[in-house]
């Protein structure tokens, strides 16, 4: 082997190495001239266009940020409709048997002891937990 031989392929591989970011440097010049070339008047609507999104996009995150202010004003009128509207256990199915009860005397059906008409069985729900 002679010299010249052996340093043939380390000067094309310094060759490639020299020629890739040449071309990629090239390119970067070529899409920066392009980009250069937009019109300002375009710009300029992108500019504004951008302006207003982020104006929407404000009053979005202050809106969300007063639907959680009012959250716990929220959860308190969601317990007091629970606690006014819903009867408990005992109030609720005495009620419910006498307005069975009334309607069973009105549509002349003879019946037996109230007791007789519902039980209190707790509710089970698979995999919900109270908070």
């Amino acid at each position: 082997m002679t010299t010249s031989s052996s340093w043939q392929p380390w000067k094309k591989w310094i060759s490639i190495a020299l020629a890739v970011p040449l071309a990629l440097d090239l390119a970067l010049g070529v899409y920066l001239w392009q980009a250069g070339r937009h019109d300002p008047q375009a710009m300029r609507a992108e500019r504004d266009g951008l302006a207003i999104q982020a104006k929407l996009l404000r009053a979005d995150v202050l809106r969300g940020q007063k639907i959680r202010a009012s959250l716990p004003q929220a959860r308190a009128e969601c317990d007091d409709f629970y606690n006014d509207s819903f009867l408990d256990g005992a109030t609720g199915y005495s009620r419910i048997e006498t307005d069975l009860g009334q309607i069973a005397s009105h549509a002349g059906v003879k019946t037996t002891a109230s007791s007789a008409f519902f039980t209190a069985v707790r509710a089970t729900f698979s995999g919900a937990t109270e908070a």
